[in-house]
């Protein structure tokens, strides 16, 4: 900003604008009057502009810049931007307010909101390692493609408020929290709570309680992070999901002594009904949400063959483990894995591309406690199967399974440079700081939680190498019968991403010996791994 724009800024703010005059010019300062750019009225223009001097947003080479209105030419404004002074249309640029330059966690909090300084404030709180903004109620989240320190702890998100806070209290806390992903699962959380109450009370009449269920909706580009906020407001769902059984089973024991006590008799086995639970409030989770008056749903742990005990029984010691039980919150989380391995894939953009969407439905007890869940996936990208560009890799689980010895031994498998489906031209794309070796036995373990035992395991394996070991299958074209040969024998072998023929092609030819198989070993290793003949 040149010395006669400050001046006139502070001759229309009032201040002292003599330091920034000459040396020579400070001993007898002129008297200044605020000046005016003639002609910038509405009509001409589309918008009040203002005065010399006022700060404008100016679009320039795709790009929203600030810059200082100097004055007019040809019905163009003349805006300096870093010391240039450039030409605009009206309609190229805006006006800049104070609260542009504020750093305002929720951006509706700014007057005339609009593109620039919407982008300029995420920039700047990116900077600052803010990668969350509230647009509203709307969480605007950006990838900062590092780690930052202390993001994802979850004690300030956990933590109850003042005993016997009303719903109202505890909802509007969670309204004005920070913004984060924990912030929005959370408020999902507390509002289904709350409203669970409402109905309990009879707050809310003639409900039928659907308004009760809550979404988080999560979108974006590809490497937005949309995988690993669904993960965030997952693990946040099973944190509080494990408090609100803890509270409840210290309220539950709490009754029984007072039973005891009380010269109640013997307490059977038994957990206490939601009926008898509920006499005091069933205190929530999080800050004591009160649902009163539900009946209470008992999650009962799923029970599996423990890993260590699901052994092949030559072990005199294999079932002494006995059956462990895995929590519904357990089989939630590790449910990640699984569906990471077979869906998600490297991308030229992003290094865990999730190629499918999800629909999670989890299901609560009146307490806030998890009874259940269920996953829908769908449009997975299936060609990716057969197909990968350059740079870009399968799906996970394929070189994943090779890291698996035992397997690969097993069905003869080659490694990602020898199987047409994992490399492009014969290259192997990577992934840096990834282990395949880790990940692999990460799948395995989230398996072994679902009850998937070796054989079963065994079974999916398989089935995958049958896949791989397919899509080395070659064909030519054979020299006699269709159209749509060389004439003279000539060979285009291709294999699944190769550009030969294939029996589908040959049989759009309308002649069933059109294709015909180049190499019979990996057509008899491939049928051997689905057990054919």
């Amino acid at each position: 900003m040149n010395r006669n724009t400050e001046i006139d800024r502070s001759v229309r703010e009032g201040r002292d604008y003599t330091k920034l005059l000459p040396i020579e010019a400070r001993a007898c300062p002129p008297v200044l009057e605020p000046r005016v750019v003639p002609n910038l009225d509405d009509e001409e223009f589309g918008m009040e502009v203002g005065e010399v001097g006022q700060m404008l947003w100016c679009q320039s080479a795709g790009r929203w810049e600030l810059g200082t209105l100097i004055g007019t030419r040809k019905k163009k404004l003349l805006v300096e931007v870093e010391g240039e002074e450039i030409a605009f249309d009206a309609k190229e640029v805006t006006q800049f307010e104070p609260s542009h330059a504020q750093d305002l966690p929720n951006m509706v909090h700014m007057h005339n909101l609009h593109e620039a300084p919407l982008l300029y404030l995420l920039q700047r709180r990116l900077k600052a390692g803010r990668i969350y903004t509230w647009a509203g109620d709307v969480l605007i989240s950006l990838n900062p493609y590092a780690p930052i320190p202390e993001l994802y702890e979850l004690s300030p998100f956990i933590t109850q408020p003042k005993p016997n806070a009303s719903a109202n209290a505890v909802l509007a806390s969670a309204a004005n929290a920070s913004p984060h992903v924990y912030a929005v699962a959370r408020r999902a959380y507390l509002t289904m709570l709350a409203t669970k109450e409402a109905i309990a009370l009879g707050a809310i009449a003639g409900t039928d309680g659907a308004h009760v269920d809550q979404s988080v909706l999560i979108s974006g580009e590809s490497g937005a992070g949309k995988t690993e906020a669904s993960k965030h407001v997952i693990e946040f769902l099973t944190s509080a999901s494990r408090l609100a059984k803890e509270a409840r089973d210290k309220e539950r024991e709490s009754e029984r002594e007072a039973r005891a006590v009380g010269g109640g008799g013997a307490i059977g086995g038994g957990a206490v009904s939601g009926a008898e639970s509920g006499e005091k409030g069933g205190a929530g989770v999080l800050g004591g949400v009160k649902v009163a008056h539900l009946q209470s749903m008992v999650t009962q742990p799923r029970r599996l063959q423990h890993p260590e005990g699901a052994g092949s029984g030559g072990s005199a010691g294999g079932g002494a483990h006995g059956a462990a039980q895995v929590s519904v919150e357990a089989l939630l989380r590790d449910a990640s894995p699984v569906l990471e391995a077979f869906g998600n894939a490297k991308t030229i953009r992003n290094d865990n591309s999730s190629r499918f969407g999800k629909y999670v439905c989890v299901e609560y007890d009146g307490h806030g406690g998890i009874v259940g869940s269920s996953t829908e996936t769908y449009l997975l990208e299936r060609s990716r199967v057969v197909d990968i560009g350059e740079g870009e890799r399968n799906y996970h689980i394929f070189y994943q399974l090779l890291t698996h010895e035992e397997t690969r031994t097993r069905w003869r498998l080659p490694d990602a440079t020898g199987l047409d489906m994992l490399c492009h031209e014969g290259k192997v794309a990577c992934v840096d700081g990834v282990s395949d070796v880790k990940e692999f036995a990460s799948v395995v373990r989230a398996l072994e939680v679902f009850g998937l035992r070796q054989a079963e395991q065994s079974a999916i394996w398989r089935v995958l190498a049958a896949v791989l070991l397919l899509g080395n299958v070659r064909f030519r074209v054979a020299g006699s019968g269709g159209d749509g040969g060389d004439g003279g024998g000539g060979e285009g072998e291709g294999g699944g991403n190769a550009g030969g023929a294939t029996p589908r092609a040959a049989a759009h030819e309308g002649d069933a010996e059109v294709a015909e198989v180049v190499d019979e070993e990996a057509l008899e290793a491939a049928a051997a791994a689905f057990g054919c003949e």
